[in-house]
């Protein structure tokens, strides 16, 4: 889990966090089969 600075709104670390989950997504599905994707 990645740790929001201190300095960064709440909405903000929450959007980054968003963006995080979904390049993961991105990057599991360009990787390998998706799992637990329907």
């Amino acid at each position: 889990k990645i740790a929001a600075l201190p300095h960064e709104s709440g909405s903000l670390s929450r959007q980054r966090e968003l963006l995080f989950e979904r390049f993961l997504l991105e990057l599991g599905i360009a990787g390998k089969e998706p799992k637990s994707i329907e």
